[in-house]
């Protein structure tokens, strides 16, 4: 589901492919070599595509002692390649586990706090290949299949366009098995999707295996119709591997954070020297790097990377938090570090008395979803200025804010009822970037977490 607004269909006009009964190794290639060239005719731009094999995920998923909701919060993690988020919930399950003795289970976490870092090449399966090792022929099977199909794409002159991503799990209660996902370079969201669904024509009274994939026609056309414009500076050989052709491309949220990031990428050797000097300038390119930089509001930074004009973003949780999106979240950078928290007029009873109270925020999701855990019925206002002063003025019982340091809450009367979550900066990739641009994002994040 796409946001309103967002700039983005909320239907997506599909034309696809489907085989039905027909399995095993030879039907997938198959299918496979097809969504390929698909892509190729159809796509204006260098290409690729990306497979995985979400029995890996499932099997993992039930080898480890977890409840249903933190089960949900790893394929959503996963998924999403949150692995700061990922690691926080791996680490409770550990620690609840701990005194079992069942060191496969240790096991299944180790290896499912990889998984949404295993993506890539040759490199990607030979690290999954050892972590794998020992842990059972299901699992080594299910790795070896993956295996078997990359060579056989790669005998077949396709390697180029072909990567593994072992975190590809997004609808893994609907495939069975195989799952594939195209990129191209100028569309921000994948064009093509498909998989292997032994088990759902089940559900309509026919028990047959069953693959296939979908382009979507609206992201192609709009592509090719940018190309044809001349949007895009020379043309793309879809007969060779996928190479970008402009700056790696990042969106800074403006002010204090803005500080902050150009502060930890100096101390990460970056010269950021054209950005205090850019004058009116809007993009600007650092000096002796493949990195172009500009600065925007923070929920345009989040905007700007979903549709693929920014391969990465800088911003803070809050703003993901109450707007949401599609996008990798790979990392927490440390800075910006805030909290969102319940403050209401020192002395004043909040949670006391019979009526519904009013709370004033800037970040009416976040609050709504804060009060619904509570089981708490109040009423929103959204606020865009200062909310501090709603309570002054008797607008609200109280507000919902990021507080830095308490100093404004003080200064306004009001103070701390709870803190409800912690705040900080973080690295953002859009998902089609992640999967083009890999060397170049990874190169880049591991500079800032050095």
């Amino acid at each position: 589901r796409r946001q309103e607004l967002s700039g983005m269909s909320a239907e997506v006009m599909q034309m696809g492919v489907e085989l039905m009964g027909a399995s095993g190794f030879e039907s997938d290639v198959d299918m496979l070599a097809l969504a390929i060239r698909s892509l190729g005719a159809a796509s204006a731009s260098p290409c690729r595509m990306e497979i995985g094999h979400v029995g890996i995920f499932n099997l993992l998923i039930e080898g480890i002692d977890a409840n249903a909701e933190d089960k949900a919060l790893i394929h959503r993690y996963i998924s999403a390649k949150n692995y700061a988020a990922l690691d926080d919930v791996l680490d409770r399950v550990e620690v609840r586990g701990a005194g079992d003795g069942d060191k496969m289970a240790g096991r299944a976490i180790e290896i499912l706090r990889r998984l949404p870092r295993l993506f890539g090449g040759p490199d990607a399966l030979a690290e999954a290949r050892k972590l794998m090792d020992g842990t059972g022929d299901k699992l080594t099977e299910m790795l070896a299949y993956l295996e078997r199909l990359f060579a056989a794409l790669e005998g077949s002159g396709m390697g180029g366009h072909v990567m593994i991503d072992l975190g590809l799990v997004n609808q893994a209660e609907y495939y069975s098995s195989l799952v594939f996902k195209g990129y191209a370079e100028d569309t921000g969201v994948p064009v093509l999707s498909g998989g292997r669904y032994d088990d759902l024509l089940s559900d309509f009274g026919e028990d047959l295996p069953a693959t296939g994939f979908g382009l979507d026609i609206g992201e192609l056309t709009a592509s090719a119709l940018r190309a044809k414009l001349g949007a895009r500076e020379g043309a793309s050989d879809n007969d060779k591997a996928p190479k970008p052709n402009r700056k790696l491309r990042l969106a800074v949220t403006k002010g204090r954070l803005e500080r902050s990031f150009i502060g930890l990428m100096e101390k990460a050797g970056y010269d950021c020297s054209a950005l205090a000097d850019k004058g009116r300038k809007l993009l600007v390119s650092l000096p002796d790097t493949n990195i172009e930089l500009f600065l925007a509001k923070a929920p345009d930074v989040i905007t700007y990377v979903e549709h693929g004009v920014c391969d990465v973003g800088i911003v803070g949780k809050d703003t993901i938090a109450e707007q949401g999106g599609t996008y990798y979240e790979i990392m927490d950078l440390g800075i910006g570090r805030c909290k969102f928290a319940l403050a209401a007029p020192k002395g004043s009873d909040f949670f006391g008395g019979y009526g519904t109270k009013v709370v004033a925020s800037k970040y009416p999701n976040v609050t709504s979803k804060y009060f619904e855990g509570k089981g708490m019925d109040v009423e929103i206002i959204k606020i865009e200025g200062s909310v501090e002063i709603a309570p002054l003025l008797r607008l609200a019982d109280a507000i919902v804010d990021i507080v830095e340091t308490g100093t404004t809450l003080d200064e306004n009367g009001l103070e701390i009822i709870e803190d409800i979550r912690n705040v900080s900066a973080r690295f953002i990739v859009n998902v089609t970037s992640m999967k083009l641009r890999k060397e170049e994002i990874d190169g880049l994040a591991a500079a800032l977490a050095g």
